[in-house]
């Protein structure tokens, strides 16, 4: 085993070594400050990606990112540090993309790790108690396949959590054993769906779902089955209307009863006008039935509505301004946003950006950037964000983005 693994290792650098390969790099600088407190951090972004041959593609990403904390980590939760739960991580991904004009594969592994000494103790959903995640593993595969009027896809994915409990009790590691300190959590997912195409703008679909907790106790298994209906039609050459309802049944001890019967209705109409102008408006409705009560509950609405504005198209990145308004009452998730991307003089653009969250923060950026060609560039970007009844932060940003 170990040999076969040592050759596919030197076939696989042949190949890199012959074929081409595309660099997009991106790293930024960045000095964080509050009313009590300034740090410094860095962010560093990276990707590869080669086409071994026509149809197979070879990428990985790696993700690091750094940031100072004070000396009053982690008691000291959101008033002198950048409001994160951690504060050193690296995310890495690792992925092999087969295509057809009818087949897909995606074969993928990602890893992302956490320094202990830079991140929080949180509770998971999952295990039920305060943890701090030390690395996370993941294995993906997707498969999608088209025949005639039928489609069918998968979706498996593997994971294994390594992380370090709390005791509630004392506020300490456990210390009893090694065992106690670090443990894993695996849990394996399954999705599944079949489609039929009733004619190009209908399309009925049914779709299985399996969470497999891998643990000794199995407490959050969970199968959803179910299925829907599809309709996309592209009116013209300047709008078009797209819908989807799709029902699913929970079964799971750890879900209640009237949330066993789910219905997700998605509605989006899209225009572009010959002026510049195009923007859509969307609208999702999730809503649940209780056998007993014969009661339906609504879950969540949320609409969205987004206009953009394009113009000085001549230059190397067009001008812009963009509007968004999106209304989630229910998850505390009303936003309203404006962007606006203006090309100054010799090949220098700023960005603008506001967000304001009814309920959550108000948050302004300004964005300088000069590009040396389409493929380079360095910038420089203030972001200040104020988080009601928590903090107001400030971070500077100094970076470059490279592809190569």
């Amino acid at each position: 085993m170990k040999k076969l693994l040592i050759l596919l290792s030197l076939l696989l650098m042949v190949n890199l070594i012959s074929a081409g390969i595309t660099n997009w790099s991106d790293l930024a600088f960045q000095n964080f400050s509050s009313k009590n407190n300034s740090n410094f951090g860095f962010n560093w972004k990276h990707e590869i990606e080669t086409d071994l041959n026509s149809n197979l593609i070879l990428n990985f990403k790696n993700e690091l990112f750094y940031s100072q904390k004070n000396d009053e980590f982690p008691a000291d939760y959101s008033h002198n540090n950048e409001m994160k739960n951690s504060y050193f991580t690296n995310y890495s991904t690792l992925k092999m993309l087969y295509s057809t004009d009818l087949q897909y594969l995606k074969l993928q592994y990602s890893n992302r790790w956490f320094n202990a000494d830079d991140t929080r103790f949180l509770i998971n959903p999952g295990i039920g108690d305060h943890i701090k995640k030390n690395m996370i593993h993941n294995f993906d595969l997707q498969y999608k396949a088209n025949m005639n009027k039928f489609s069918f896809s998968y979706f498996g994915k593997y994971r294994n959590l390594n992380y370090e409990q709390l005791d509630l009790e004392n506020e300490i590691l456990r210390t009893a054993s090694q065992d106690d300190q670090n443990k894993n959590e695996y849990d394996l997912y399954n999705s599944a769906d079949i489609s039929y195409n009733v004619n190009q703008n209908l399309k009925l679909f049914t779709e299985l779902y399996y969470k497999n907790d891998l643990n000794a106790a199995g407490l959050y298994d969970q199968i959803n089955l179910g299925g829907g209906v599809e309709y996309d039609n592209i009116i013209n050459l300047f709008s078009s209307i797209s819908a989807r309802v799709r029902y699913y049944n929970n079964i799971s001890d750890k879900i209640n009863n009237e949330q066993d019967h789910n219905v997700v209705t998605q509605l989006r109409y899209t225009r572009r006008f010959q002026s510049g102008i195009s923007g859509f408006v969307s609208y999702v409705n999730r809503s649940c039935y209780d056998n007993e009560t014969a009661q339906v509950y609504r879950v969540s609405n949320m609409l969205k509505v987004q206009a953009k504005y394009s113009y000085a198209m001549d230059h190397l990145n067009s001008s812009y301004l963009l509007l968004g308004f999106k209304f989630n009452p229910e998850n505390d998730g009303t936003l309203g946003f404006i962007e606006h991307n203006q090309y100054i003089f010799k090949d220098i653009y700023s960005t603008a950006d506001i967000k304001y969250s009814l309920d959550l923060f108000t948050s302004y950026s300004l964005k300088c950037e000069y590009f040396i060609n389409s493929l380079q560039s360095f910038w420089v970007k203030n972001e200040y964000t104020h988080f009601y009844d928590i903090q107001k932060q400030n971070l500077i940003f100094f970076g470059s983005t490279l592809i190569f």
